[in-house]
């Protein structure tokens, strides 16, 4: 395996001016005056130069522009096939040498908005413990630009997000569900043949839903010394860019840690602590590519990592200090996290 590190730089990733650059070539291939397309959006050549960033809503613009020009209502799909999943950058290499899907997802979670803070985009992971306990939901919402303009945009970024994780897997991955929060009166069909699944069109935001054994998939090519380091230079791109970006998270994360054991880490409690709404607490934290249910669940695994290794604690304590009113609740957690229940997870060490 290559493990040369690319030299990267806080604007060389699959961004939006990359992404427009991409649907004006697949648009010229098709027959359609890219030159056109251009006009009509108020935009120059000049303006798609790799060191430049045009606005998050041109980029969409430009999608809704070229599906219009080549009447192709499948334009956002068909584009997938075209795209090296290289251009996406830190965030492609991260990925692939992430050990597993979860961790792939929690990398993403972690260093989105190097990449795409221009679009404000929550991925976050969360049980739907009143319908299926054993499934995994992993969303997206982008807040900038109006949604009847943005359905090529959409489609594009959301199911290449799959096409990411079935190359990352070496899988056709079916996942169990999609939900596009865009209306589709045409070639819905195609879309959940791609899928290999059942897709809703016009939910609230964009999500995938897969199974635990999907979620916990192995990465064939991970590498975790790579991944080390990699993590590292992402890291000192988020130092580099601390005076952008507020501390907002770590207060929240912070507060949740101090209250866990009270059972006052409630997005109400966390948010009156703060002396925000609760509506406001979602959406700085949607600024950081989370939310607050998934800071809550990255505290409790790690805080379960730690107290696992007391054994002076039952793990009915071990529920309690981690804010769960039963511990079946916790068991289901730690399932989740790790494929394991608490009890297995012990019997190497008390045998």
């Amino acid at each position: 395996m290559n493990t040369t590190v690319p030299d990267y730089h806080s604007n060389d990733f699959w961004d939006r001016t990359t992404r427009a650059r991409y649907a004006l070539d697949f648009a010229d291939a098709l027959g359609a005056a890219s030159d056109g397309i251009l006009e009509q959006a108020d935009l120059r050549r000049s303006d798609l130069e790799k060191e430049k960033q045009i606005p998050a809503v041109k980029s969409a613009e430009i999608f809704d522009l070229c599906t219009k020009a080549t009447s192709n209502d499948l334009f956002g799909l068909q584009l997938l096939d075209r795209v090296d999943l290289r251009d996406i950058g830190l965030l492609w290499y991260l990925a692939v040498n992430s050990p597993n899907l979860r961790s792939c997802v929690k990398n993403i979670r972690r260093y989105h908005h190097l990449a795409q803070n221009f679009t404000r985009i929550t991925v976050s992971d969360e049980t739907l413990s009143n319908t299926n306990p054993d499934t995994i939901v992993i969303t997206e919402q982008s807040e900038l630009f109006p949604l009847e303009s943005n359905q090529q945009f959409d489609e594009f970024n959301w199911l290449g997000f799959l096409l990411v994780c079935r190359r990352l897997t070496h899988t056709q991955l079916t996942p169990v569900e999609i939900g596009l929060r865009h209306h589709r009166s045409n070639n819905a069909k195609a879309i959940e043949r791609y899928c290999k699944c059942t897709v809703k069109f016009g939910v609230e935001k964009n999500y995938m839903r897969l199974t635990l054994d999907q979620y916990l998939l192995p990465i064939p090519s991970n590498d975790h010394k790579l991944l080390e380091i990699l993590e590292e230079h992402a890291n000192d791109l988020l130092e580099k860019q601390k005076d952008t970006i507020p501390s907002f998270e770590h207060q929240v994360t912070k507060l949740v840690v101090e209250q866990l054991p009270r059972g006052k880490a409630k997005a109400k409690l966390i948010a009156r602590e703060l002396a925000v709404s609760e509506r406001t607490l979602a959406r700085r934290l949607s600024e950081y590519g989370t939310s607050f249910g998934s800071i809550v669940d990255d505290v409790r695994q790690n805080l379960f990592a730690k107290y696992i290794k007391e054994r002076d604690l039952s793990l009915s304590q071990v529920a309690y200090l981690l804010g769960y009113s039963e511990q079946a609740t916790m068991n289901k957690s730690v399932k989740r996290w790790t494929g394991k229940t608490p009890r297995e997870l012990l019997e190497p060490e008390m045998n």
